[in-house]
């Protein structure tokens, strides 16, 4: 594993409680979605895609995105009208939801290993409420 290293796996205490997806499950989904995922995202859908005792209660399936993104839209447009569908860009994916009303997300075209943002129903300005500086950091932090 190129982003997923032996490091952050100990420090997630990987395989515990842990499943995830075969490449091509993966391929599949990106079929689906016509798209090519981060190889960070991808690595951790192999690892820890299906089941990660960290996510509990926390929507993450790879099958969900777009459901993801409908409910993230949907808060935006709540909170901001029109002008806050604009915080998404067209190559986001909202990749997991808690409760409906926190959801993170990062863009298809910011490298192998982009940057995590949450947005968060209610929110005041229309600007991310937190920032990582990459999928590896975001999970680092979990």
């Amino acid at each position: 594993m190129k982003y997923l290293t032996k490091e952050l796996l100990d420090h997630l205490k990987y395989p515990h409680y842990m499943e995830g997806y075969s490449f091509k499950e993966i391929e599949e989904v990106e079929k689906m979605y016509t798209c090519k995922f981060p190889e960070a995202y991808r690595e951790f859908l192999h690892l820890m895609g299906k089941q990660a005792y960290f996510f509990t209660g926390i929507d993450y399936s790879m099958y969900e995105l777009s459901g993801y993104r409908g409910s993230a839209e949907c808060n935006l447009y709540l909170d901001f009208g029109d002008i806050g569908l604009a915080l998404l860009k067209k190559d986001d994916i909202v990749f997991l939801s808690s409760q409906g009303v926190t959801h993170y997300y990062m863009s298809l075209s910011e490298g192998e290993n982009p940057p995590v943002h949450v947005i968060q129903e209610g929110m005041r300005k229309l600007e991310p409420i937190q920032s990582y500086e990459s999928f590896t950091k975001f999970l680092r932090a979990r």
